[in-house]
């Protein structure tokens, strides 16, 4: 308190939480030498492979993170002064936000290979709906389905995002009838960067040299060759103004108006709260290698796990690098806009006789840019070659 009509209430807070994927000791017991498995990880993210079954049998295996640690920190401060003068009340204050979500050591999914056995590689090619035996399929090593994740990075995504918000509010009492509540805040979001350079998406703009030059392809955050020398994928959307106005006025002694609108803005877009789009291409793949026709094997699993032809291992940069796989298109601008919210409501009070009160309201509210910046109609066919 700085004197009976102005003081100031200043809090800062930080929180944290993390979430560790170290397999227990019995799990990692250099189960690759042991079964003499090759083509996954023998390294300290190794442990026993994923193996699934048709047939209702069970599998083996089945967590698929060996390694890694996720944390979350959260910094808030708040700075808000009240000064009261004559008929105002005057605030004022500054918020600030800042997460981060990092991975140290990066977390190591399914680098021990997933490897599927059903009955058609022992079913009758006349019946094979009514023979073969997944775990016959097993015995003899044929594989239906395999895959096996590669990183390119022992440090995961280390993202940063912040937000910044100014407030002014005058609760201005007119008369002893009418209060008016008069504000106006203004927030920054700035969208998430990764310090690890892992962010990579498909740019709309962006020649693909691996498709005759066609526009789409990968586009990596962050500066040096290879890359699109932006910090994020979002921009800084300057003009989150978010007016609040309200009154209260005592139409009679018994019968009482109150109403009020105000906007709102919400970091909950990707970029702008820390959703995640996928955007590891280029640091991390999953290939897979999937029966030719659903009869011959995949692989046969004594000759270990083997990628398609002319796979690449990350870390790579190349705008050409996800071809031919699903993709969700992450635009450069529009997703760094926040979430934002109106709201408004009416409200009348009225005081009947034996002690009873009626009180009556409208609320109403418009929201919009709730979701990930993502179109979701169909591609529009001109696109397609």
């Amino acid at each position: 308190n700085f004197t009976p009509t102005l003081f100031n209430h200043a809090t800062f807070g930080l929180s944290r939480y993390q979430n560790v994927f170290n397999q227990l000791p019995e799990h990692r017991q250099d189960w690759p030498q042991q079964l003499g498995l090759e083509g996954v990880a023998t390294d300290d993210a190794s442990s026993f492979p994923i193996v699934t079954f048709t047939d209702s049998l069970t599998g083996f295996g089945n967590n698929p993170k060996t390694v890694g640690a996720q944390q979350n920190w959260t910094y808030e401060f708040n700075d808000g002064l009240t000064w009261l003068k004559g008929r105002h009340e005057f605030k004022m204050g500054y918020q600030y936000h800042r997460g981060r979500t990092f991975q140290h050591p990066a977390d190591q999914a399914l680098v021990q290979g997933v490897f599927a056995f059903n009955n058609l590689q022992t079913a009758d090619p006349s019946r094979l709906a009514t023979t073969g035996y997944s775990f016959a399929s097993f015995l003899l090593g044929n594989v239906y389905r395999a895959q096996r994740n590669f990183y390119g990075t022992k440090d995961g995504v280390n993202n940063l995002y912040r937000g910044h918000s100014l407030y002014f509010q005058d609760n201005f009492k007119v008369n002893s009838r009418l209060t008016l509540n008069l504000g106006l805040r203004y927030e920054i979001y700035v969208p998430r960067t990764d310090t690890n350079l892992t962010l990579s998406a498909f740019d709309p703009n962006i020649p693909n040299p691996a498709a005759d030059g066609l526009l789409c392809a990968l586009s990596f955050a962050g500066k040096g060759p290879g890359r699109n020398g932006r910090e994020r994928f979002g921009d800084i959307y300057w003009n989150n103004l978010g007016p609040r106005i309200g009154f209260a006025l005592r139409v009679t002694d018994k019968t009482v108006f109150r109403g009020g609108y105000g906007m709102y803005y919400s970091a909950a877009n990707g970029n702008t709260g820390g959703g995640c789009f996928p955007c590891g291409w280029g640091t991390s793949a999953a290939p897979e290698v999937r029966s030719p026709g659903g009869v011959a094997p995949a692989l046969n699993w004594d000759g270990g796990f083997q990628p398609p032809p002319g796979f690449v291992p990350p870390p790579i940069i190349d705008p050409s690098y996800a071809n031919g796989t699903s993709t969700v298109l992450m635009l450069s601008k529009e997703d760094g806009l926040a979430g934002r919210v109106q709201n408004w409501h009416f409200n009348i009070q009225q005081e009947l006789p034996w002690g009873l009160l009626l009180d009556a309201a409208y609320i109403g509210s418009y929201s919009t840019r709730l979701n990930n910046y993502v179109p979701f109609n169909q591609l529009d066919p001109k696109y397609l070659r």
